[in-house]
């Protein structure tokens, strides 16, 4: 089973808003080649929950989807500063 290093991009594609939270669809183009493939898409938002979440396959030859599921991770940052820090943060660091 090959797995995609790098996440593909998802760009958004339409948008809803509601009282309490928002439908955002997104939508991509893969080429896959035949056989089992796990991809990594995103980035998508820290709130995203899996009840809410819909993978759709559309292709000429017969395929499905059997599995979909948010898996999160947290990469610390370094002790450096970063290019975004407020000159603030710089400062304390």
């Amino acid at each position: 089973m090959s797995t995609a290093p790098e996440p593909i991009p998802l760009p958004v594609t339409a948008v809803t808003c509601l009282e309490d939270r928002a439908h955002v669809e997104r939508t991509t183009v893969l080429d896959l080649v035949a056989g089992v493939q796990r991809l990594r898409l995103g980035p998508v938002s820290a709130l995203a929950v899996d009840r809410t979440l819909h993978a759709e396959l559309t292709a000429e030859q017969p395929a499905t989807v059997l599995d979909v599921r948010i898996v999160r991770t947290w990469t610390p940052r370094g002790p450096q500063p970063a290019d975004d820090d407020s000159a603030l943060r710089r400062r304390v660091r």
